[in-house]
């Protein structure tokens, strides 16, 4: 039996989202791929739900995601299953795959992705920002934070003003000065939520902050500099407001808006055109992370700055194929090298010497 709507009259009501799966389910029954019953569904199941809506009427990856996430959110209901594109970290990376090479195959143009920011782009902008201006103060403070601590911007600027998206919101009791507020010489920042590890989703994590040499550009300095000038006496407080006199939390309109109008402003000093569009509060993660890869900095390290559960995930989602990196490496490589010539006596080195059989497997 078909659950959820075999019978005709069970389908009279479901929505036209709902029906559509069920038609897709009918269809594709066979001895060989059943569909019945229609739920726990899989991620596999999802894209050729996906496909077939493209070829039965339904056009565009817009309109297709609405009807995949109307039967992801009818199976949460019925079955109380986990959404099964975020079930596990290869089904996030396979179902984010998917997307993208979708509308290879209906056509169409692709979705668009946030470009990420670099290191000029905020030097450029904070050439334009006055001292004298809270905003730009708090600026200042938000863009470090987001570009160092490689948080989401939802800890900065949650998306609603719901107590779930709140939950989220960096707040004053969140901050840790080492070794004290005075003479910080790094910060400790507590979240309260993940959504980068499928299996550890809204538990908290941590991190850290250290100094840096210059700053304007040193996120400790400016969070001690913001605690100082904004703290009033509430640990539960939000670090990040509307304004010097509004306590409300920063909006994700706002922040977005914000930034973008930054950048166009700041493109002169570039010498560029920017698409302001092109960025928002991801761009920073990303940003982040690809700069620290260009540093040096090994994929494991960028995969706990950023919380996430794997390599493959950093690698995948936020890094990009650099080259000129790898050429980099080449020197790395070659220190391992002692500088022997051929008039040199070679001697046994302990580096050299094959360990016992109990060992070989440690090294």
């Amino acid at each position: 039996m078909l659950d959820g709507g075999s019978n005709p009259r069970q389908q009279q009501r479901l929505s036209s989202h709902q029906k559509k799966f069920v038609t897709f389910a009918i269809e594709m029954d066979s001895p060989f791929f059943s569909l019945i019953p229609l739920f726990p569904v899989t991620t596999a199941v999802l894209m050729q739900f996906a496909t077939w809506c493209s070829d039965n009427g339904i056009n565009g990856w817009d309109s297709i995601s609405t009807y995949v996430g109307a039967v992801v959110a009818w199976g949460i209901e019925t079955s109380n299953q986990l959404d099964p594109r975020h079930a596990t970290p290869q089904d996030e990376r396979a179902w984010k795959k998917f997307v993208r090479n979708f509308p290879k195959v209906i056509g169409g143009p692709p979705p668009k992705v946030k470009l990420r920011l670099q290191p000029g782009h905020l030097e450029a902008i904070f050439l334009d920002f006055v001292p004298g201006s809270w905003l730009d103060r708090q600026d200042r403070t938000v863009y470090l934070l987001l570009w160092y601590a490689s948080c989401r911007i939802g800890h900065v600027a949650p998306d609603s003003s719901t107590v779930a998206a709140l939950h989220h919101a960096l707040r004053w009791c969140r901050l840790r000065f080492v070794p004290d507020l005075i003479n910080p010489v790094f910060v400790y920042l507590y979240f309260p939520s993940t959504k980068t590890r499928p299996m550890m989703a809204n538990r908290p994590w941590f991190t850290s902050v250290g100094r840096v040499s210059n700053d304007s550009f040193c996120l400790v300095s400016q969070l001690q500099r913001h605690f100082i000038e904004n703290y009033r006496g509430d640990p539960n407080g939000l670090v990040f407001t509307r304004s010097e006199s509004d306590p409300r939390h920063l909006t994700r309109t706002s922040f977005t808006n914000v930034l973008r109008f930054r950048l166009a402003a700041a493109a002169r000093h570039l010498g560029i055109t920017i698409d302001p569009s092109a960025w928002s509060g991801i761009s920073f993660r990303k940003g982040s992370l690809q700069t620290g890869a260009d540093m040096g900095i090994p994929g494991f390290a960028l995969a706990e700055m950023a919380d996430h559960s794997s390599v493959d995930m950093t690698r995948i989602n936020y890094l990009g194929d650099n080259v000129a990196t790898r050429a980099r490496r080449t020197a790395l490589i070659g220190g391992g090298f002692h500088g022997v010539t051929p008039l040199d006596r070679l001697r046994p080195a302990p580096d050299l010497v094959e360990p016992p059989a109990t060992q070989r497997r440690f090294r």
